[in-house]
C-alpha cells in the first residue's frame, strides 16, 4: 500500500481563503510564542480550492495563518 506523504510548502498569504474566524484570545498568546521562540512547530493545513484556481482553503489553523 503506497501512502501520500504530505506535501510542505510555504505558500503566500495572498493565496490563502480563510473560511472561518480566528479567536482573538487564542491568537494573541498564540503570536508571542512565536515571536519568542521563532518557530511554527505545527504549521496550518490547507488544500487546493475545488477548481484549483483560487487558492488553498484553511482546513486547520486560522489562528496561525
Amino acid at each position: 500500500m503506497k501512502l501520500n506523504t504530505p506535501q510542505l510548502e510555504i505558500l503566500e498569504l495572498e493565496a490563502i481563503l480563510v473560511h472561518e474566524w480566528y479567536d482573538n484570545q487564542r491568537t494573541w498568546p498564540l503570536s508571542r510564542r512565536l515571536q519568542q521562540s521563532g518557530v511554527l512547530s505545527n504549521p496550518p493545513i490547507v488544500t487546493p480550492t475545488q477548481d484549483h484556481s483560487q487558492g488553498y482553503v484553511v482546513l486547520d489553523g486560522a489562528n496561525r495563518v
